[in-house]
C-alpha cells in the first residue's frame, strides 16, 4: 500500500466510524513522514471525535504549517480553537481559510461565528450574510445570523432568522435553544421555557439549553428551579465551562459566595481567554468587596474576546461608582453611549451620577427609544428601566407631572412581572410579632453567641441605612460590610433541616438552643472573612428588621440600629427607585403604604421587646439637623470612642453597593427632608394607605 493509499484508507475508516483502524494507518504514515499534513489533519479530527480538544488543535495546527495546507484545514482549526475559547487564534485561522477558498460556505460561517463570539458583530454579520447568499436554505447559517443579530440588539431580525432555521430544520435543537435565549432576553420567560423544552426534547444533552433554562430561573430569582436545571446539567457535563459559569451564577444568587468564586475560577482555568468567564468572576468579586481583584477581572473581561463586552463595561462602571470614582465611571458611560445598540444599562448609570438639565439630549433620546418600533423597540425590561430613568430626569428639571407619569408606567410594568401578595406579606409581618413573645425570649435567655462583633443596621429601604453605615465605617474600629445575605441564608438552612421543615417564624416552636449557637458560629465565620482585623463589622441589610428578635437570641450582646425616616419621604424614595433585588412591595403606592405600616407595627413590637441597650433608633432628620450630636449618641450606644473621621464620612474610601452610593459621597444635606410635600398631588393613594384617618397635622 502506498502512502497516498494509506491516507485515503485512513479517511475512509474515519468516515465509517472505525477510529482504531483509521488511527493505526495514520500512525504508520507518520512513522514514514512525520509532518505529512493530511495525516496530521486526520489525527486532529480523530482526537476531536474522541473529545481531546487540545490534542486535536495541536495536530491540525501542525498540518496548517505545511505549504500544502488547504482551506479546510484552517477552517477546522478555527472551529476547534473557538470551542477551546482561543478566539484570537481561531480568527487568524478563519481568515486564512476564506482567503484560500472564498467560495467555501463553511469557512465564512466558521469565521462569522468566531467574530461574533469575539464581540466583532458587524464583521461577523458580513461573513454570515456572504454564506447565506451562497446557500439561502442553510438552517445553520440562518441560526448563526440570528445569533449575531441578537448580540447587536436587532431582536426582530434575530427572531425571523431563528424561525427560518427551525422551519428549514424542525429537529434543529440548537436553533430552538437560541430562540429561547432571545425570548429570555426580551422578557418572555414562558416562551423561552417552551423553546428550551423543545430543544431538550430533540437533544436531551443540549448543554446550552440547560444553561439557558437556569438563566431563566436566575432572572426570576427562582433559586430552587435554577438548582434543578443545574443538577440536570451536572449529571452529564459537570466540567463544561458553561456548567461552571452557570453554577457560579447560581451560587451567587443564593449567597454561597465561596462556591461561586470557586466555580468561576474553575471556568477561567478551562477557558482562560474567555472574557465572559472573567466577567462572571468579576461580578462575584464585586459583591464580595474584593475591589482590586474585581477591577482586574473586569479589565480582562473587556479586553479579551467577549460577546457580552458591554455588560462587562457596565459592571466596571458600577464598581467605579460604588468606589466614588465618578470621573472614571463617566468616561466608560460616554464610551458605551457612543457605541449605540442596547444602551439602557448605561443610561441607568448615567442617571445615578448626573443631574439632568432641560437641555440634556438624552431626555429626548430616551423618549424616542420608548416609542421605537421593530428592531429598535425596547424590550419590556428596557421599557421599564427607561420609564424610571425618564421619571428621574423629569424631576431633575422640575417637571413633576411628566415625571410621575413615567414612574406610574414604570411601576405598573414592574408590578405586572411580580407575584407579590400584599395581604400575605402584611400578615407575615404580623405573624412574626405574634410569635416573638416575652415568654419565647425568656425560653432562650442565657444562650446564643456572646460575641458583640456584628452590628446590625435595619429599617425599610431608603431610610438612611447607607448613611448610617458610612458614618460608622469611617470609624477606625469598624468595617462596613454592606448589605449581607448571610442571615437570611442561615434562616433558610434552618428551615430546611429534616427536623424543622418549616419556615420562619413558624420554626421558632421547633428550634433548639444548639441551632442558634450553630447559626451564630456560621455567621461569624463568614462575616469575619470580610475584614479579619477590625473588631466591629456592620451588616447593613435593611430587611433584617424582620429578624430583630432572632438576631437578639443568636447574638444577645450585638447592637442593632433601627434607621427611621419620615414615612412619606421613605416611601416616595422607594417608589421612584427601580430596585435590583427583591423589594416587591415598592411598585404600587397603596401596597407600599400598607407594607410600611406593617413594618412600623413590627418595629414598635421589637422596641417594646428588646432591651434599649441592644436596640436603638437613628432618625434621619435628626442626623441631618445635628450630625455630630447624633453621631456621638450612636457611638456611645455602641461603646465606641469618638473618631473625627465619622464627621467626614463622605471622604471615606470604601465600596458602597446600594442605591444610595452617590449620596454618601457628599456631606449631609437637607434637600431630602420633607421632599414629598412638593409632590403631594401625585401621592394620594400612598397618603390614604399610610394615614387612613388623614395626614397628621404638624
Amino acid at each position: 500500500m502506498t502512502i497516498d493509499q494509506a491516507i485515503e484508507a485512513a479517511y475512509e475508516h474515519w468516515r465509517a466510524g472505525q477510529l482504531t483502524q483509521s488511527e493505526y494507518l495514520c500512525q504508520e504514515v507518520l512513522r514514514a513522514i512525520p509532518e505529512q499534513p493530511h495525516t496530521l489533519h486526520l489525527m486532529g479530527l480523530l482526537a476531536h471525535t474522541q473529545g481531546n480538544l487540545s490534542l486535536a488543535i495541536e495536530y491540525v495546527g501542525r498540518a496548517c504549517r505545511s505549504p500544502q495546507a488547504s482551506a479546510m484545514f484552517f477552517s477546522n482549526l478555527a472551529e476547534m480553537c473557538r470551542q477551546a475559547g482561543e478566539l484570537s487564534r481561531g480568527e487568524v485561522a478563519g481568515r486564512r481559510a476564506v482567503e484560500l477558498a472564498p467560495a467555501q460556505i463553511e469557512g465564512w460561517s466558521n469565521l462569522g461565528i468566531i467574530l461574533q463570539e469575539s464581540g466583532k458583530f458587524e464583521e461577523s454579520l458580513d461573513c454570515l450574510l456572504k454564506a447565506i447568499r451562497m446557500d439561502p436554505q442553510n438552517p445553520q447559517t440562518h441560526n448563526n445570523i440570528a445569533n449575531t443579530y441578537m448580540r447587536i440588539g436587532r431582536f426582530e431580525d434575530a427572531k425571523t432568522h431563528y424561525h427560518k432555521a427551525t422551519e428549514l430544520a424542525p429537529e434543529y435543537s440548537e436553533a430552538h435553544n437560541n430562540l429561547s435565549f432571545l425570548l429570555k432576553e426580551t422578557g418572555d420567560y414562558e416562551g423561552a421555557l417552551q423553546a428550551i423544552n423543545r430543544a431538550i426534547e430533540i437533544n436531551p444533552q443540549n448543554i446550552d439549553a440547560y444553561i439557558n433554562a437556569a438563566g431563566v430561573a436566575i432572572a426570576r430569582h427562582d433559586a430552587e428551579q435554577a438548582h434543578k436545571w443545574l443538577n440536570n446539567l451536572m449529571s452529564f457535563a459537570p466540567d463544561h465551562p458553561g456548567t461552571l459559569m452557570t453554577r457560579a451564577r447560581i451560587m451567587q444568587l443564593t449567597s454561597n459566595y465561596a462556591e461561586a468564586e470557586k466555580s468561576a475560577l474553575e471556568a477561567i482555568r478551562k477557558i482562560p481567554q474567555s472574557g465572559e468567564a472573567h466577567q462572571v468572576y468579576a461580578d462575584i468579586l464585586r459583591v464580595l468587596g474584593k475591589v482590586d481583584q474585581a477591577m482586574l477581572a473586569y479589565d480582562k473581561a473587556i479586553s479579551l474576546p467577549n460577546p457580552k463586552r458591554l455588560q462587562a463595561m457596565q459592571g466596571k462602571t458600577v464598581l467605579l461608582i460604588e468606589m466614588g470614582d465618578r470621573d472614571a465611571a463617566r468616561e466608560i458611560i460616554v464610551d458605551v453611549l457612543k457605541q449605540g445598540g442596547r444602551i439602557v444599562d448605561a443610561l441607568v448609570a448615567y442617571s445615578e451620577i448626573n443631574t439632568f438639565d432641560a437641555e440634556d439630549p438624552l431626555i429626548g433620546k430616551m423618549e424616542d427609544m420608548l416609542n421605537a418600533m421593530g428592531n429598535d423597540a425596547p424590550t419590556p425590561t428596557e421599557a421599564t428601566i427607561l420609564h424610571f430613568v425618564l421619571g428621574k430626569a423629569f424631576l431633575d428639571i422640575d417637571a413633576p407631572k411628566k415625571g410621575f407619569q413615567q414612574f406610574a408606567l414604570g411601576n405598573k410594568a414592574k408590578r405586572k412581572t411580580l407575584s407579590y401578595d400584599s395581604d400575605q406579606s402584611v400578615g407575615w409581618l404580623q405573624a412574626v410579632a405574634k410569635t416573638f413573645t416575652p415568654e419565647l425570649m425568656d425560653k432562650f435567655s442565657g444562650g446564643g453567641d456572646p460575641s458583640d462583633t456584628p452590628i446590625f443596621i435595619v429599617g425599610i429601604p431608603r431610610s438612611g441605612t447607607t448613611l448610617t453605615e458610612q458614618i460608622l465605617a469611617s470609624h477606625h474600629m469598624v468595617h462596613g460590610c454592606g448589605e449581607l445575605k448571610i442571615l437570611p441564608g442561615l434562616i433558610g438552612q434552618i428551615s430546611a433541616k429534616p427536623d424543622i421543615r418549616t419556615t420562619f417564624p413558624d420554626f421558632m416552636g421547633k428550634i433548639s438552643p444548639d441551632m442558634l449557637n450553630e447559626a451564630g458560629e456560621a455567621y461569624l465565620k463568614e462575616i469575619r472573612a470580610r475584614s479579619p482585623h477590625k473588631p466591629y463589622l456592620v451588616d447593613k441589610m435593611p430587611a433584617n428588621f424582620i429578624y430583630v428578635g432572632l438576631i437578639n437570641l443568636i447574638f444577645p450582646n450585638a447592637k442593632i440600629i433601627h434607621c427611621r425616616r419620615d414615612p412619606v419621604d421613605t416611601c416616595l424614595s422607594c417608589y421612584t427607585k427601580l430596585f435590583g433585588d427583591h423589594q416587591q412591595f415598592t411598585y404600587d403606592l397603596t401596597e407600599l403604604g400598607a407594607f410600611y405600616n406593617a413594618y412600623k407595627g413590627l418595629m414598635d413590637h421589637w422596641h417594646a421587646l428588646i432591651p434599649k441597650d441592644r436596640l436603638t433608633i437613628v432618625d434621619y432628620e435628626a442626623m441631618v439637623d445635628d450630625q455630630e450630636g447624633e453621631t456621638r449618641k450612636l457611638l456611645d450606644f455602641l461603646g465606641l470612642e469618638w473618631d473625627d473621621s465619622c464627621l467626614e464620612f463622605h471622604k471615606t474610601k470604601r465600596q458602597v453597593s446600594t442605591s444610595s452610593f452617590a449620596q454618601v459621597r457628599e456631606p449631609v444635606y437637607r434637600t431630602s427632608v420633607q421632599r414629598w410635600k412638593k409632590y403631594t398631588p401625585y401621592l394620594q393613594p400612598l397618603l390614604d394607605a399610610l394615614y387612613p384617618d388623614g395626614v397628621p397635622q404638624e
